[in-house]
């Protein structure tokens, strides 16, 4: 083998088992909270004439149950805080380890421990800093879940108690958005390791001694970039980082390609909502 010619590495990809466990986790939460909030709804669903006939009584039910909306916003959002708080630096852990495990067996396999410092245990101040922005981030989007849901379903509730809507409805209401949450709770999970795996991947590759990697199209997931499915050429972007295509494009870690044409936005794989790419470690070595 030349020296000098770029070698790839074998791809290293996020655990998905990681990130089906996640959204199982979030997803016993919101059941918990979306039976708590209806609830709510069968302590009054037999005083609904008291908003239609008594002025009185309709006045003290609404504040009731605004009070009661109130104290439920807060109960789950606080189990929501103290849930994405724990389980993110969790989750982070053991991505983690993942990426220590798949990032050793790629160097071993090629023998690329004779050129480079194989991981230690050692967590540089730069990647925890890193780690810290990143718990930062899930914990930010878990917390939103219990707010998003709460401020759907109000609405919902009022109608069906004030005699507008019917306790069908509203239970059909209720289902339609405890599933958009379980949803969006996937949608994160799976987000959120991806774009975690990749960065903490390429924070161990640069302690590793570690410079370059190249961009790697999957095809998984139902929807794709075309852009990051299209073959690069080989020559484009080495300097401007922009490419013709993502998928094999080799690029320096300190310099990440344009990953959106139209914004321009710079980015590594997995980064981008329901991006499923992944980046290979390369060398430059060999005899």
């Amino acid at each position: 083998m030349p020296r000098n010619k770029p070698v790839k590495l074998k791809p290293v990809k996020p655990s998905r088992a990681v990130a089906n466990r996640y959204a199982r986790d979030i997803a016993v939460l919101i059941k918990a909270m979306v039976r708590d909030y209806w609830g709510l709804v069968v302590i009054y669903k037999d005083k609904r004439w008291q908003v239609s006939g008594d002025d009185i009584g309709g006045v003290w039910l609404t504040t009731e149950i605004e009070k009661r909306f109130k104290t439920l916003g807060k109960k789950w959002q606080k189990e929501f805080e103290k849930f994405a708080e724990g389980k993110s630096k969790e989750v982070i852990a053991k991505i983690l380890k993942q990426t220590d495990l798949q990032l050793k067996s790629s160097l071993k396999d090629y023998m690329a421990s004779q050129y480079f410092m194989l991981i230690g245990e050692t967590i540089p101040v730069s990647m925890r800093i890193m780690m810290k922005a990143q718990v930062a981030e899930n914990v930010a989007l878990i917390k939103s879940i219990p707010e998003e849901f709460k401020h759907r379903i109000e609405g919902a509730v009022y109608r069906a108690i004030t005699g507008s809507g019917t306790l069908r409805n509203l239970r059909d209401e209720i289902a339609k958005y405890g599933d958009m949450s379980l949803r969006r709770a996937k949608l994160i999970s799976s987000d959120q390791t991806s774009k975690i795996f990749s960065v903490l991947a390429m924070q161990r590759m640069k302690q590793a001694g570690i410079r370059r990697c190249m961009w790697v199209h999957t095809g998984r997931g139902k929807t794709h970039r075309e852009y990051h499915k299209r073959k690069w050429d080989g020559v484009s972007g080495l300097k401007d980082g922009r490419p013709n295509g993502l998928n094999g494009f080799i690029f320096d870690m300190d310099n990440p390609p344009v990953i959106e044409q139209k914004t321009g936005q710079r980015g590594i794989p997995g980064e981008l909502p329901f991006c499923h790419c992944e980046v290979a470690p390369v060398i430059d070595g060999g005899e």
